[in-house]
């Protein structure tokens, strides 16, 4: 029997933990042969909508940083509630914090296991956008370095950013390679007898100036303004006075569920960011979401998994079109807008062969299980 345990540390709340954590492990504990178990650190419990047969262990974080004097506590916790077992163990951590916890754990209680995977979805320079996180930013830089040095095997969510950890860390002699496995998405298209229209811009504002925001929205607006279409901030945590016209209008926040049966009926996607590294190295989850509901996305800004997906679908790059492309160009955007629904269907059919479930899940699998001829011990980082 394999066993995986996936170890988070800190946030666990919202969409993004719910679907890429949840929605993951509630689809790998159906795959034959496996036994799975949730281990979370954080300020609360979020167990909503888990699989009864993922096992669960929950620890109250004590800290937001990670601090020497609290691993052997996590460590500790961690044994006493849960006994390692099985003769096939795969760990996977869900970023540096908890990569470093787990191996504290298999170093400690001297545990065999397979593969201990570090999972790192975006880079240090997040920190940089807040003043308060920006005050810690050298200290996590060396921080990551350090754990990083020890990490003999990692996933991250693009191939930018597979790039930028090589070349940020290439003094790491024990890592070999990265894999890229991507944001995964549960949606996937719905045929509907509903004329598409509309455009969409799904989650907070981030990632990109109030003023590039407002002029991309506006002028957006501008182009669909004459076909009675409109647009559809859904989500937002914060609206703009500035956005407040009779086509664009703000929409509560919505489940997965209820997001995945709304947007079956919009004809394209926004996703609005700019070029810094943050967003080249990004795998933005309304990426997958979009493009596996088959809905086409105008983006600006350099965003990792649309470059990944363009490279290994080149085809799909008239259903992915940047804003500046758009800018007169009354041809493209006829074109644009004229996608039929059967170009629809196998734009999603695409990406779902590699942003859905099913796909990222056969991909942590197969790469895990490439790793089953060897066994080793991780070395502590302190």
């Amino acid at each position: 029997m394999n066993h995986l345990v996936y170890i988070t540390y800190g946030e666990n709340k919202g969409n993004v933990y719910r679907t890429q954590v949840i929605e993951l492990l509630n689809a790998w504990i159906k795959r034959p042969g496996w036994k799975i178990s949730l281990i979370q650190i954080a300020n609360g419990k979020m167990f909503e909508g888990l699989d009864g047969k993922v096992d669960r262990i929950f620890i109250e974080r004590r800290n937001k940083l990670l601090l020497n004097s609290d691993i052997k506590y996590y460590c500790n916790s961690i044994r006493n509630q849960f006994n390692f077992t099985s003769e096939s163990l795969f760990f996977n951590s869900r970023g540096y914090f908890a990569y470093n916890i787990s191996v504290h754990l298999v170093q400690k209680f001297n545990t065999e296991h397979i593969i201990n995977n570090l999972d790192v979805r975006g880079v240090s320079e997040e920190l940089k956008y807040s003043f308060t996180k920006n005050l810690f930013n050298p200290f996590l830089d060396r921080y990551y370095k350090k754990v990083f040095s020890k990490a003999t095997s990692v996933t991250a969510v693009s191939n930018n950013l597979k790039t930028y950890l090589i070349n940020k860390y290439k003094n790491n002699a024990g890592l070999t390679d990265i894999k890229v496995i991507p944001t995964l998405s549960i949606m996937q298209y719905k045929k509907t007898d509903k004329i598409k229209k509309n455009l969409a811009y799904v989650g907070k504002i981030a990632w990109i100036k109030k003023k590039n925001f407002i002029d991309g929205v506006q002028y957006l607006a501008s182009l669909i303004a004459d076909r009675g279409w409109k647009i559809e901030i859904i989500g937002a945590t914060n609206s703009i006075s500035e956005l407040e016209s009779n086509n664009i209008i703000y929409v509560n926040r919505m489940s997965p569920t209820d997001l995945y049966l709304y947007l079956s009926t919009f004809h394209s996607g926004i996703v609005l960011r700019d070029s810094s590294i943050v967003n080249r190295v990004a795998s933005p989850c309304k990426i997958s979401d979009y493009l596996c509901l088959g809905i086409p996305i105008i983006y600006s800004g350099e965003i990792g998994s649309i470059q990944d997906f363009v490279e290994r679908y080149p085809k799909c790059h008239k259903y992915i079109l940047g804003l500046s492309e758009l800018k007169n160009n009354n041809e493209l955007l006829k074109e644009f807008i004229s996608i039929a629904d059967e170009e629809r269907e196998k734009l999603s059919s695409l990406a779902l062969s590699y942003f859905g479930i099913n796909s990222v899940v056969d991909e942590y699998i197969d790469y895990f299980e490439s790793n089953t001829n060897f066994k080793y011990l991780d070395k502590g980082v302190d």
